[in-house]
C-alpha cells in the first residue's frame, strides 16, 4: 500500500500575549510556514493575572468577541470536556481502541496498519484523519513515558476518553467548510484534569492553536510538561479564584438592600481600569482628583445621622469603594461630592467583605473614576498621597511615604506615614501618578504617623467576586 497523504507537522510560535496573537491569521505568522504541512501554532498555558484583574476579564471578553468575528473554527471549553456519551459511541470507541492495540502489538508496528484503522471522525480531509492517527500514537507514547506506574486498564480508559473526545469535538474544529490555510482554535478555561491536559496537547499535535487559561494554578500541566516542551508557559504572580468565564458585556444590574442586610449582589461588569501615563503629577494636579473622592454620611433606620467616612469613585456608573466599617451600621447613605451641594441618597450596596473591610456602593449618576493600579508594584519608601474627609473636613490632602507592608489576622496592609484621622476611612491612597493603590482604613493611636491602608488588589478581588462568582443572597 502506498500512502500519498502526509501527516501535519507543527511549529510552536513564541508570544508575549497569546490572547491576542492567537487571532492572527496564518498569513500573518512566519512566512516560511505559509505553505506545506508545517503549521505555525500558538500553544500556551496562560496562568494567573497580569497587572489587575479587571483588565484580565476584559481581555477574556475581547478574546471571545474577536473569535466570533473570525471565519476560523474555534471551541471554548468552560466547564471541562464532556463525559456524556451514548452506548453506540462507546462501542465504536472500544472497536477503534481494539484496532489500535492490535497495531501496537504487531511486532512490525507498521504505520501502514495504523493508516488502515477505521475511524469515523466525520472529517473529509484525509490529511487531518491521518494526522489524528499519528498523533494518537504520539500522545500515548507521551502518556506511557510520564505515567509509568499506570496499569493497562487506566491506559485503556485514557485512550477511550481520547477517542470519544475526538468524535465529540473534532468535527467542529475541522469542518469540511474550513479554508485550507485555516488554523482551528481551542480554548480551555478553568481547572483542567489530567486526561484533559493530554487531550489539549493532542489537539496541538493536530495543528490547532491551543490556549489553556487559568487564573489560579497549573498543577496538572506541571506534572506532565514540567519543562514546557509541548506547551509554552506564561505565568503571572497574581492568582485568584474565578469560577465563571466572563460573559459578554451587558447593562449593569444592581439590587438594592439596606446595608445591614446585604451580603453579596451581582454586578455583571466590573469597574474599568484606566491606564495612566507614567508621568508623576504635582501635588496641585493630585488635588484636582478630589472631584472623584466623596464624603459618605451614614443614616440609620430613623434617618438619624450616625457617622461619616470617605469613598472613592472607581467607574463611570457611580460605583464607590469604601471601608465596610464605614457603612456597617447604616441603613442608607448620603454621598457628597466636592463643589456639588447635592447629597446623593443611596440604599444600594453592590457588595461587601467584612473580613477585608471593603464595600461597594452605587449611586444613580454618571461619575469620573480614579484609575486603579495594582498594589503589587509598590515599594517601601515610595511617595504617596492620602485624600479623605477626617473629622468631616472634606477632601483633606496629606502626603507621606510607604513605610512598610504588614499582615494582621490574614489581612495585608500598606503602612503609610501620611496623616489620617477618624473620617478618613474609605479614602484614597494615591501614587504620584494619580492612580488608586489603596484605601485608607485606620492607624495606631499610640505613636506617630503609624497608619494603614488596604491594598488595591483587594478592591479588584471584590469586584471580581461581586461580578462573577457570587449569587445574590437575601
Amino acid at each position: 500500500m502506498i500512502i500519498t497523504e502526509k501527516a501535519k507537522g507543527i511549529f510552536l510560535l513564541d508570544s508575549q500575549n497569546p490572547l491576542q496573537d492567537i487571532l492572527k491569521s496564518r498569513n500573518e505568522r512566519i512566512k516560511k510556514f505559509n505553505k506545506g504541512h508545517i503549521v505555525p501554532i500558538y500553544c500556551y498555558r496562560y496562568i494567573g493575572i497580569c497587572d489587575n484583574a479587571t483588565n484580565y476579564l476584559e481581555e477574556l471578553r475581547d478574546l471571545e468577541c474577536n473569535l466570533k468575528k473570525t471565519s476560523e473554527p474555534y471551541l471554548i471549553i468552560k466547564q471541562g470536556l464532556t463525559s456524556s456519551h451514548s452506548n453506540e459511541e462507546i462501542e465504536k470507541a472500544v472497536a477503534i481502541w481494539d484496532q489500535f492495540e492490535k497495531w501496537e502489538n504487531d511486532s512490525k508496528r507498521s504505520y501502514i496498519e495504523l493508516y488502515r484503522i477505521v475511524w469515523d471522525t466525520k472529517i473529509s480531509n484525509t490529511t487531518v484523519n491521518w494526522t489524528i492517527k499519528r498523533s494518537l500514537s504520539k500522545i500515548l507514547e507521551l502518556f506511557d513515558d510520564i505515567e509509568k506506574s499506570k496499569n493497562q486498564s487506566i491506559r485503556r480508559n485514557y485512550g477511550l476518553s481520547l477517542i470519544l473526545w475526538v468524535n465529540s469535538y473534532l468535527s467542529s474544529l475541522f469542518s469540511g467548510e474550513m479554508k485550507s490555510n485555516s488554523i482551528p482554535k481551542f480554548i480551555f478555561w478553568g481547572a483542567i484534569r489530567r486526561n484533559e491536559a493530554y487531550f489539549f496537547i493532542f489537539l496541538s499535535m493536530l495543528g490547532c492553536d491551543a490556549l489553556y487559561i487559568s487564573a489560579t494554578d497549573d498543577k496538572e500541566f506541571n506534572r506532565i510538561d514540567l519543562r514546557n516542551t509541548y506547551v509554552k508557559l506564561i505565568e503571572h504572580n497574581m492568582k485568584i479564584e474565578i469560577y465563571d468565564f466572563p460573559k459578554p458585556k451587558e447593562s449593569r444590574v444592581t439590587i438594592g438592600f439596606p446595608a445591614k442586610h446585604i451580603s453579596q449582589t451581582i454586578s455583571p461588569n466590573p469597574a474599568p481600569i484606566i491606564h495612566t501615563k507614567h508621568i508623576e503629577k504635582s501635588y496641585e494636579e493630585l488635588a484636582k482628583l478630589s472631584d472623584s473622592i466623596v464624603m459618605i454620611n451614614v443614616y440609620d433606620d430613623d434617618h438619624v445621622h450616625c457617622g461619616s467616612g470617605s469613598g472613592v469613585v472607581i467607574d463611570e456608573d457611580g460605583t464607590i469603594v469604601t471601608n465596610y466599617h464605614v457603612i456597617e451600621d447604616g441603613s442608607f447613605f448620603g454621598i457628597l461630592f466636592e463643589n456639588n451641594k447635592s447629597e446623593y441618597i443611596t440604599h444600594t450596596v453592590i457588595s461587601n467583605n467584612g473580613q477585608k473591610d471593603l464595600a461597594l456602593l452605587q449611586i444613580d449618576c454618571k461619575t469620573r473614576p480614579i484609575p486603579i493600579k495594582s498594589s503589587d508594584s509598590l515599594k517601601r519608601g515610595q511617595q504617596i498621597v492620602a485624600i479623605g474627609s477626617p473629622l468631616g473636613l472634606m477632601n483633606t490632602i496629606s502626603d507621606g511615604i510607604i513605610a512598610g507592608f504588614r499582615s494582621f489576622d490574614d489581612q495585608n496592609f500598606i503602612q503609610i506615614t501620611a496623616p489620617i484621622s477618624p473620617g478618613s476611612s474609605g479614602g484614597a491612597l494615591l501614587d504620584r501618578y494619580g492612580s488608586l493603590v489603596g484605601i485608607t482604613t485606620g492607624g495606631y493611636t499610640k505613636g506617630q504617623n503609624l497608619n494603614l491602608a488596604i491594598p488595591s488588589i483587594e478592591i479588584t478581588k471584590l469586584l471580581l467576586i461581586s461580578s462573577f462568582n457570587r449569587r445574590r443572597k437575601t
